[in-house]
This record gives structure tokens, sequence and C-alpha cells, in this order.
């Protein structure tokens, strides 16, 4: 079985260097689909020997550049000028290739090579950049990461039920310690992916967009993907995104019922399969604990920079490494490379530079997201409203875990970003389609037009 999977794997990376040129945009969404079950590959392909390789590796690992590739294929149909989190894209790509190049030079490549899974969401942010720009090209995004993300629900839940077993390939691969945290699919896959499944579904609710079956279904499956990977994170996340809503979304009251009672049907279908319930990570505490690990972290990165402080501005590169005292048991010297947290392991990657940049794009992506649910345009509308709620579960996410930096989430999540660094060319692009088809309701379908001319110098702050 392994050696088939590893097979197929490397059919898939074959296969995709001539869509390099004739079909860019398939390469893409095989990029995002490798990343999503990036470990599953991985796994396998561990178990096959690497197919002879020297190092193990995953179609990700390859189709990341077949992406970077793919970006010279695409042709941008209008050049507006770059906004504030365009600009802070456009640094954080320099700094990317600041951080690989310190990595191998300083760090060696045993310890940089793996870390550099790290920026897989790199090539994705820049072939998004010039590919959603137009209507049809967002919404079959759109519909292709519903798609996905529901099947990665449907997988881990059939592991969750028993009906398939984790591939003894991945307890290989990862140590039988890895197994009790498999089941709740925190390495196997990528619950952080389910904050955008529910964001897709309110948003299309609340926005009145598409088919209203498909968004309950969108709404339960991120839900109770969430459930399912009993990750006290992602149950913050979801409670964020539940509170979010209710600024923008129309009957309020209805809202919250409904919300409340999907997460009544979650605990009570957690019950049915044997799941002790949302919280069970959070039973047994008699009081709080803290995670010594993760304070550990923030007194690591200051002595780390303290021996380097002219790293200070741009990072010290993939594969850095910092002294961690309880890491003893997983390492003979202390010595670890990456955090817990997003925002230290972006300042020990990029620096300040890179930290400033990323805290800019999150608050820029808000405002911008939030006035556009004001613009009457219903896939802005809708877009709006997803990367409101997504970035917003984000923030509480990431002061704990990887986000933008998570290997098997990353390239997906930065898409949302980029479709409101984007807004501007979809709006363009969709009126003169709509023009050129000589449609009578350009004013029905655009919506108001005057009221987002308006909302172009309001969209940044």
């Amino acid at each position: 079985m392994a050696k088939i999977i590893a097979e197929i794997a490397l059919a898939l990376m074959v296969v995709s260097v001539p869509l390099i040129i004739i079909r860019p945009h398939w390469v893409f969404y095989i990029f995002l689909f490798s990343t999503v079950f990036e470990e599953v590959f991985y796994s396998y392909i561990y178990a096959a020997g690497g197919l002879g390789a020297s190092r193990t590796w995953s179609p990700a690992d390859f189709l990341s550049f077949w992406t970077l590739f793919a970006v010279l294929f695409v042709k941008k149909e209008q050049i507006f000028p770059s906004d504030t989190i365009k600009t802070c894209l456009f640094i954080v790509t320099i700094l990317s290739v600041i951080c690989l190049v310190q990595g191998f030079a300083l760090n060696g490549v045993q310890i940089a090579l793996p870390d550099m899974r790290k920026l897989y969401f790199v090539p994705a942010m820049l072939f998004a950049a010039k590919y959603l720009t137009d209507v049809r090209r967002v919404n079959t995004f759109l519909k292709f990461s519903a798609i996905l993300l529901i099947a990665m629900f449907t997988f881990h839940l059939m592991l969750r039920l028993r009906i398939i077993t984790a591939p003894e390939e991945f307890k290989i691969a990862v140590g039988e310690a890895g197994v009790v945290t498999e089941s709740r699919g925190e390495l196997l896959l990528a619950p952080v992916l389910y904050f955008v499944l529910a964001s897709m579904g309110i948003g299309r609710l609340a926005m009145r967009y598409g088919r209203k079956w498909f968004s309950f279904i969108m709404l339960l499956c991120g839900i109770m993907g969430v459930g399912l990977a009993e990750s006290r994170t992602l149950h913050g996340g979801i409670v964020v995104i539940g509170i979010a809503s209710m600024v923008f979304v129309r009957g309020r009251i209805k809202t919250f019922i409904l919300l409340g009672l999907v997460l009544l049907l979650v605990l009570w279908l957690g019950w049915i399969i044997g799941m002790e319930t949302l919280f069970s990570r959070w039973q047994g505490q008699q009081r709080f604990k803290p995670d010594f690990w993760r304070m550990e972290e923030y007194s690591a990165i200051i002595n780390s920079y303290k021996q380097q402080p002219y790293f200070l501005l741009t990072g010290r590169g993939l594969g850095a490494q910092h002294f961690i005292a309880s890491s003893f048991s997983l390492t003979s010297t202390g010595m670890v490379s990456g955090y817990h947290s997003e925002f230290i392991e972006w300042l020990d990657a990029f620096g300040l530079i890179g930290l400033g940049c990323l805290l800019i794009i999150w608050i820029v992506s808000l405002y911008q997201s939030f006035a556009l649910l004001q613009s009457g345009v219903p896939l802005l509308m809708y877009c709006g409203a997803t990367t409101f709620l997504v970035m917003s579960a984000l923030f509480l996410h990431s002061i704990f875990s990887p986000s933008f930096m998570n290997v098997k989430g990353a390239a997906t999540l930065i898409c949302f970003v980029v479709l409101i660094s984007n807004w501007r060319e979809i709006y363009y692009n969709s009126y003169q389609s709509w023009c050129e088809s000589d449609v009578d309701t350009d004013e029905e379908q655009m919506g108001d037009t005057d009221h987002l001319t308006g909302i172009t110098q309001q969209a940044e702050p």
C-alpha cells in the first residue's frame, strides 16, 4: 500500500510539470490539496523508503516550486497600485528569501531543509495574487476550498469512528507518541482550516450567497471538525467566530439560536460516537495549569537575540534553534527549532520587520474585510465576511499555535488575505465582463456602485 501511494504521489508531480504552462491554476489547486494531506502522503512515502530517495519527501515539496513557476504563466488582467497588504506581502516574500539563505548558510542543510515546508504559504500567496482577480476564478477557489475541507472533515470523522484506522506508516514516521494526538487529527490533518469552513458557512448565510443547504453543511462540518480535534485553542477560536459574526449578521437573535443549536447537535453527536464532548481536554483540571513549554519560549527568543542582536531586524533564518529546558526528553541538548506561537516564530524567522508586516496585514485585512461588508456586491460581501471571521479567530489561535506557518494549513489560509487585497481587481474585472455582455441588470448584480467607489478611500486605515 505504501509503495502504491508513493508511486501515485510521484505520478502526480510528474503530470503537474506540463500543467505549469497548459493549466497553471490546476497546479495551484493540486498544491493546495497536497498541503492539506501533506502528513498522510509523507507517512506512506516514508514507509516506502522514499522510492529510493536519500530523504523522505512529500508531493507538496515539489509542487511548491511548480506553483512558483506557474506564477510566470498567469496573466494579470488589470494592474492597480499596490495597497498596504500587497506591499507587506511583497516585503514578506523578500524576507522569505533572506530567511531561506540564512537557514542554509548559518544553520545547516540538515536542520533548515525540513523547515522549508513552513514557507509553503509563499508560492500560494504569489499565485493567488495574480490569479484570484475576477468572479469566476474567485468562485472556483471558494468552491474548491469548501469541497477540499469537507473531504478533510470526512476523512477525520472516519478516523475517529474507526471506520478507517490511522496508517501504520504514520506511527512509524511520527513515533508512538504521535498516536494519541493523531486520533484528534492535530498531526495528521490541519484542524485550523475548520475556521475557514465555519466562517464560509456563516458568511454565505449572513450574506445570502449560494444555496442555504450547502452553507449549513459547511457550518456544521466546520464546528464538528473543531470538536473532533478537541483542541482548546480551536474551541476558543470558534467562540470568537460566533461572537464576531454578531457584528454584521442579519437577525442576530436567530443567528445566536442557530449557532447554539448547531453546538448542541455537535455535543450530542460527540456523545453518540464516544467522545468526551467538545470540552474533554478541559476536564480533570482542578485548577489552571500553565504550559511551561510555551512560557519558556518567550525567554528563549530574548536569549537568542541577546547572543545574535545583529539579526533582530531580519530574523535568524530557517532552522534557527533555541534552548528549551523541558525539551530534554525530545532532544539530547534541549535545542529545538520552531515555536508554538505564530508571533514568536515570525519574530525568530523574519525579525522585527517580518513581525511588523504580519501585524499590519492582520489589522488592515480586518479593516478592509469589514469595509467590504458594506459594499453591496454579493461576492465581495461574502469574501469580506469570511475573511473577517477567519482573521478574528486566527489572532487568538496564533498566540498559542502556528497559523500562516502551519505546514498543512498556511497555503489555504493566506489566499483569503490575498482575496481582500485583490478586491479592486475582482470588482473591476467583473464589472467590465458584465458591461461587455450587455446585461441590463448591471446595477442590480453589482450593487450600489457609488457606494463601492466610496469605500475605495475608506478601505485602508
